[in-house]
């Protein structure tokens, strides 16, 4: 009988711990809160970020988006990736460094590309409106004969789009939505070789743009790597049939009029389809 009255005595006390010390610790570490920056206004994609639509709030930690801000230095100066809406937190994919305004990414341009712009025949071709500045997109040529997939257009960069009243991306929004104009042309940073394709596909076929993926993302580099993997090995291969000291010179040649002929076969059908064996 004793032992039970012991036994009962500790089973209080220890209630009484748990009640009064360890569930205020628990309940404690679940409350605990953090301060992260949210936008107060809207910020549109490509604008740089100012400390006037930022602003700093105590939160919980609990189911806190991955690479919140915690601090407004981290973000002023920076450019939106995308649009931010008041309320948004502001994330380390949500930022970047440098402008991808129009003019920033053409004080840009890689030594060698050029600048072109080409034209959508269709409101999807050009993606719907949805492109961004500093996409990489992969084109697709369509005509009656079929669509096919030019292994030198596998990986190509958005400039900008820009619309019937030559409105750029960084000035008009978010297109595709009632009573707003939608891009007609888009803006491209190719190499000679791409630009020469460009307008040999457009004014024979339709130009449409696959999406591939954003500035900055991971996957980015993956496909440069591989359109330039593709010019490398085209560029092997139409120097192995060169000869002599002139087998530099004469293959490079040959390499653009190689790309251009391939062109012509794509538009006149007689290369495969997509999806054909």
């Amino acid at each position: 009988m004793k032992n039970r009255t012991v036994i009962g005595i500790i089973c209080i006390a220890l209630a009484l711990i748990i009640s009064f010390a360890v569930l205020p610790v628990v309940a404690g570490l679940m409350n605990r809160s953090t301060v992260v920056v949210r936008a107060s206004k809207k910020i549109n994609g490509g604008a740089m970020i100012t400390a006037d639509v930022l602003e700093k709030v105590s939160v919980g930690v609990k189911n806190l988006p991955e690479g919140v801000i915690k601090d407004t230095s981290e973000v002023l100066g920076k450019y939106a990736v995308g649009d931010m809406f008041p309320g948004d937190y502001v994330t380390s994919a949500k930022i970047k460094s440098e402008a991808d305004g129009a003019a920033d990414m053409l004080s840009r341009l890689e030594e060698g590309n050029l600048a072109v712009t080409v034209a959508v025949s269709s409101f999807a071709g050009g993606f719907s409106g949805q492109l961004s500045n500093g996409d990489l997109v992969r084109i697709m040529v369509v005509n009656k004969n079929g669509t096919v997939s030019p292994g030198a257009l596998s990986a190509v960069r958005v400039i900008t789009t820009v619309t019937k009243d030559a409105v750029l991306r960084d000035n008009s929004g978010v297109r595709g939505q009632e009573g707003e104009d939608i891009p007609v042309s888009i803006m491209f940073s190719v190499n000679p070789e791409q630009a020469a394709l460009l307008f040999g596909y457009s004014a024979e076929a339709s130009v449409c743009c696959a999406f591939l993926c954003h500035s900055g993302s991971p996957s980015e580099e993956k496909y440069l790597a591989e359109q330039k993997e593709w010019f490398e090995n085209r560029s092997k291969e139409e120097n192995n049939g060169g000869t002599g000291s002139g087998a530099q010179t004469s293959g490079n040649t040959q390499g653009s009029g190689g790309i251009i002929s391939e062109a012509g076969a794509i538009i006149r059908g007689e290369l495969p389809r997509i999806g054909d064996e």
